[in-house]
């Protein structure tokens, strides 16, 4: 296969892109796509690559070229983990690590949440891509053949797969950007080039080149691709997406012009192309584990001019060595699949080795404070329900289809207390059906009305309502006391649990540091006065039940933890299953009155 250029330096365009976005760079808010710009070239190589040998062929080049960096990328962040990181954070890499030893992170982040959720601490996110490439290579031996010389097998392939990426789109954004099956027709793309050329690129007119190579950079800058967002033209994958993918499969196609390619640019992003493998793997740890903080999440922009420097001299260090002594290593053991197969289990055992080394240097008082992560309730109705059940607005929560049926309604306040709720429910014959999206009667698409439908057709006998203090706002009170009107016009019972004691600061990590942490009962009262004065406004038939009444005893101090140092709360605001325990009492009493 002759050398492109030109497809090195779109391999440095899109490292580029990834790196400046995950540096939050301003107008790089987009560089994500780099990503897809990566998957279209990879599915043109691979069209070429796979017709030199037999099956195993194939899959011995990948494995080579693809996994000791990979490997030595993972075992790397865990050493230096193991230093600088406390146990709920380490314990998330070992679940990392644990999936990307089997090629498995982008189902593992999948199953966590959104690619743009930095609430959880992910330093190997970006090796979800490298799941996604690596499954699509399985698929490789029986889809190309299928598919080569047979235009058009190949693009109804390309058009239904990129349909249901659309569909999937509206549905659950985060599936279709982390799932194989929905990506499968950006490597299409590359592959249909591939076979559409006899050798290098069909060099059109200089001018087509660069406005090829204009549109690509400006659609990856300057089209506003919204993040999560159920958009088949602005979500991602989208129509940008598509807009993206078609740019660079017209640029290797077309080629670049030669003038560009010989130039200083064009000669530094060649250069950058060919470390851009070492560059990906390594970016990403570093930016997280140099801004990390405990209990703070996935921090990525840098705080100081220092740090930046800090950081982008680390991943040139790193990739330089990682590109030169393992990533082109020539030495006899690194073309051993039995070597490559041992880099795995050491993978995977550093971690288990790790994850244990850890927690054994802190005392059972900081290992309960560290606890207050895993003992947060999970997804609003799991982790599927939204894949399996895509037109479905609401979920059983309550193992039973109980002829008695109450309706939780609320935003994440309410999420943290519906496993409490559940079990509540269930002991009194009671189903409990909540909402799987949030923020219901706040979002447009979810107000009075919708509700009310969904009350009748689940055939509700009740509704509890528990939010944040959003009661500052009219509107939102305004939906809040329509659905409630209605409600008992149809005869309904209806329940409200006051805003539950919130903190100004995380509480596990102000434990953790030692930082005193205070909320008075006045402090209580004087921050949920909203609600209070929306609460003396309802119908007397409404009950309402204030959990201060339990979390802050004798109207005194609030509490916020255990005795022995158990969090009530996972954050400033959410309660823990620990804390939401403490409400078990009046939980009951809502479900029976």
């Amino acid at each position: 296969m002759p050398f492109r250029q030109d497809i090195q330096i779109l391999r440095g365009l899109a490292v580029l892109l990834v790196v400046l976005f995950h540096f939050e760079v301003p107008f790089f808010s987009s560089g994500f796509l780099g990503v897809d710009i990566f998957f279209v070239i990879s599915g043109f190589l691979m069209a070429l690559l796979y017709n030199k040998g037999s099956v195993m062929d194939f899959y011995r080049r990948r494995i080579f070229r693809l996994l000791p960096a990979y490997a030595v990328t993972i075992l790397a962040t865990l050493l230096i983990g193991y230093f600088v990181l406390i146990p709920v954070d380490f314990n998330q890499l070992y679940d990392q690590s644990l999936s990307s030893a089997v090629f498995g992170s982008n189902v593992h982040f999948w199953y966590l949440n959104s690619y743009f959720d930095k609430s959880a601490f992910k330093p190997l996110l970006n090796l979800w891509s490298l799941g996604v490439e690596m499954q699509f290579y399985l698929i490789v031996p029986l889809l190309y053949p299928l598919v080569h010389r047979r235009k058009y097998l190949l693009w109804a392939a390309i058009i239904s797969c990129f349909a249901a990426c659309l569909v999937m789109t509206q549905i659950s954004p985060k599936t279709s950007f982390f799932m194989m099956p929905f990506r499968v027709w950006e490597f299409l793309l590359g592959a249909w080039v591939a076979w559409g050329l006899a050798q290098g690129g069909k060099q059109a007119g200089a001018f087509i080149q660069l406005a090829l190579l204009a549109l690509l950079i400006a659609a990856s800058m300057f089209l506003p691709v919204l993040a999560d967002q159920k958009s088949w033209l602005w979500g991602h994958p989208g129509m940008v997406t598509l807009a993206v993918c078609v740019l660079t499969a017209g640029l290797i196609y077309t080629g670049m012009p030669k003038g560009l390619e010989n130039s200083f640019v064009g000669r530094g992003l060649a250069k950058i192309g060919d470390y851009s493998y070492s560059i990906y793997l390594v970016h990403f740890p570093l930016i997280v584990l140099w801004n990390y903080e405990p209990f703070s999440g996935t921090i990525l922009s840098a705080d100081s001019g220092s740090k930046a420097l800090y950081m982008l001299g680390s991943i040139i260090i790193s990739s330089y060595l990682l590109y030169n002594y393992i990533e082109r290593n020539r030495a006899p053991a690194f073309k051993k699949l039995s070597f490559n197969a041992l880099l795995l289990v050491i993978t995977a055992l550093s971690a288990i080795a790790g994850a244990y080394l850890v927690n054994q240097k802190y005392s059972p008082a900081e290992q309960n404070i560290f606890a207050a992560w895993e003992d947060k309730s999970t997804y609003r109705c799991g982790k599927v329900f939204r894949v399996l059940n895509p037109g479905e607005r609401v979920c059983r929560l309550s193992a039973l289809d109980n002829d008695e049926r109450i309706l939780l309604i609320g935003n994440s306040h309410a999420d943290s207390i519906k496993t409490a709720m559940a079990t509540a429910a269930e002991e009194n014959s009671f189903s409990l059906y909540f909402y799987v999206f949030n923020d219901p009667l706040i979002k447009p698409e979810m107000l009075s009305a919708k509700v009310l439908e969904d009350i009748q057709r689940l055939e509700i006998d009740k509704i509890v309502l528990h939010y944040s203090n959003i009661y500052e706002n009219e509107g939102h009170n305004q939906e809040i006391k329509t659905l409630i009107e209605q409600a008992l016009d149809k005869g309904l019972d209806v329940a409200f649990i006051a805003p539950v004691p919130f903190y100004p600061i995380h509480v596990p990590k102000a434990m953790y540091q030692g930082v005193e942490i205070e909320q008075s009962f006045k402090d209580y009262t004087d921050n949920t006065s909203d609600f209070r004065n929306f609460a003396r406004a309802l119908d007397r038939r409404v009950r309402v039940y204030y959990p201060a009444n339990i979390l802050c005893p004798n109207k005194k101090q609030c509490l916020y933890a255990s005795p022995d140092k158990k969090p009530y709360y996972y954050d400033s605001a959410h309660l823990t299953l620990t804390g939401a325990a403490l409400l078990d009492d009046m939980f009951i009493e809502v479900v029976r009155n």
